[in-house]
């Protein structure tokens, strides 16, 4: 994990303590079964058999989100190449269909081109400001 500061000087920045859960930003997170507690181990063990996690019905749901997540990370996607007009990507149909066809590099047409910035809750282009002049802290993760 990573805290995020402003600026401060390094006498402020001794004295002062991140203890507030808004100030940590997670790099990372891994889910699994923990094997450094015997104790938490049983019981994340004891949940996932509680509520059926590795039951056949809940892998097969498990595929069909997997595979319309997939779906529509390719239609946003999509929408962010440059003169794309939106494809039909709403049906599992055609999913086999989009990943057979020719990449962008295979036919010789440039990749995507348009920076995406997502702040405040909003996606848009970015402009090309340069990295120095956005704050980390201006930035929020959602």
């Amino acid at each position: 994990m990573v805290i995020e500061e402003a600026a401060v000087d390094s006498a402020a920045k001794q004295n002062s303590v991140a203890t507030a859960e808004a100030d940590w930003v997670p790099l990372e997170l891994c889910f699994g079964i923990p094997l450094f507690s015997s104790e938490l181990n049983r019981k994340v063990c004891s949940k996932i058999a509680t509520h059926g996690l590795c039951r056949k019905e809940s892998l097969q749901n498990l595929l069909h989100s997997s595979r319309k997540l997939a779906l529509h990370v390719l239609n946003f996607v999509h929408s962010f190449q440059e003169g794309a007009s939106t494809p039909d990507v709403h049906t599992e149909a055609s999913f086999p269909s989009l990943l057979s066809q020719p990449s962008c590099a295979d036919l010789g047409v440039p990749l995507p081109a348009k920076n995406l910035i997502f702040k405040d809750g909003t996606l848009s282009e970015w402009r090309g400001r340069s990295p120095s002049t956005l704050r980390a802290a201006d930035l929020h993760v959602q």
